[in-house]
């Protein structure tokens, strides 16, 4: 299949110089491009190079600085530009995070000074007209190659340190955001949102729950009845990927893992990521069908394929097929025993089931699970990783 459109995403950067008292990211502003593996991305150039990897649009869900340091701004923003241009990309999007927003009033008394004093003025957007809307609206749609992107700006109200606590969509931006899609001309067959914050609760490895996106689940229900496949949020550093909540159509949400902030929590539990996500056209059981490969930094290797163990997230995840494992298990253990060969590639799996390529990680372990219990069928290597083969034992 070829995919409709490619997706980088290099989220919550923490980009700060050298010299602050502590290091909060591996991307530093002042820092020697030598030794490769030390710096994200010079090592990103390097695999691009190897993998042949390229992008039709590149997306930031924010946190390109560093408490809102000045120069982390400025070379945070060339360094994404860099990846724009190393992936060939035709268009780079970001949206802003907490640590974009001068929030506590450090420098100015405007919180929003810093990023719009950038020069020349293509902070979070090239296009101006795009750039204005999300400034007086908090929200602009981009049409960018083959799909809509709606880019949400959820710090529009940290005014002050105790509302930069949580993101936050006021019910007039919400109510606003129905009524812009629902006249909007001629939206896109693919449409995707970026936000910063959450718009789920995402408490795994202890992160908490006092930052979760207010009003993020009517923001979803909106995106539902709107068509949007994918959601894709950066600014908890940890990633997972589930669909919303309210319906069997819910657009799927990507917490997209760092690129580059240093935290002592997280490096015990999980990696920094940068994403490729390919989306394709809808197939029979799938909505909104997508693929994302993930890479690792490892400071001092560089960028690698992750598993599913060391980065908490698998190199490979697919998401769109609303199947029941139960139901897909059944169909693939029929194909396995009507072959002469005990042991079949994945890829043969997808080709003769091409639904089966576009499970969560998490439906991907209870399809592992439901056929070697009940149809004697083992994957290999196991889910959440993706299979390479599948084995009957008879």
């Amino acid at each position: 299949m070829i995919p409709l459109v490619k997706l980088a995403v290099a989220s919550d950067l923490h980009c700060h110089p050298c010299n602050e008292s502590s290091q909060s990211s591996f991307l530093l502003a002042d820092a020697l491009r030598k030794p490769v593996g030390k710096h994200p991305v010079e090592s990103l150039a390097k695999l691009v190079d190897d993998e042949s990897l390229s992008a039709n649009i590149v997306l930031c869900p924010g946190d390109i600085t560093n408490q809102v340091n000045r120069q982390g701004l400025h070379s945070g923003w060339n360094f994404l530009k860099e990846i724009q241009d190393l992936l060939g990309a035709t268009h780079l999007l970001a949206t802003l995070g907490n640590h974009d927003i001068d929030s506590r009033h450090l420098h100015d008394s405007d919180p929003f000074h810093l990023v719009k004093g950038i020069r020349p003025r293509e902070l979070p957007l090239y296009d101006r007209s795009a750039r204005d809307e999300f400034w007086a609206r908090g929200f602009c749609i981009k049409r960018a190659d083959r799909c809509d992107v709606l880019i949400i700006n959820s710090v529009a109200g940290h005014f002050d340190s105790q509302k930069a606590k949580r993101g936050s969509l006021s019910q007039v931006l919400l109510d606003e955001l129905n009524e812009y899609l629902d006249r909007f001309d001629g939206l896109a067959s693919t449409r995707i949102a970026m936000v910063h914050h959450h718009p789920l609760a995402h408490e795994q490895l202890d992160l908490g729950a006092d930052d979760l996106m207010e009003k993020g689940e009517l923001l979803l229900e909106i995106l539902e009845d709107f068509n949007f496949s994918l959601v894709i949020h950066g600014h908890k550093h940890h990633p997972r990927l589930r669909y919303g909540p309210s319906s069997a159509s819910g657009p799927t949400v990507l917490a997209a893992g760092s690129f580059s902030a240093v935290s002592a929590q997280l490096l015990s539990n999980t990696r920094n990521l940068f994403h490729i996500i390919e989306l394709f056209e809808d197939i029979p059981e799938c909505t909104g069908p997508g693929i994302i490969r993930s890479w690792e930094f490892n400071y001092t290797r560089g960028w690698s394929e992750p598993s599913a163990k060391s980065a908490d997230f698998p190199a490979t995840a697919g998401f769109g097929c609303r199947a029941s494992p139960q139901a897909l298990a059944s169909e693939i253990s029929e194909f396995l025993y009507n072959q002469p060969e005990r042991i079949v590639s994945w890829e043969e799996v997808i080709r003769e089931l091409p639904h089966s390529n576009f499970l969560l990680p998490r439906d991907l372990e209870k399809l592992g699970r439901e056929l070697k219990e009940n149809h004697s069928i083992d994957l290999w290597p196991r889910p959440p990783d993706r299979p390479e083969h599948a084995a009957r034992k008879r």
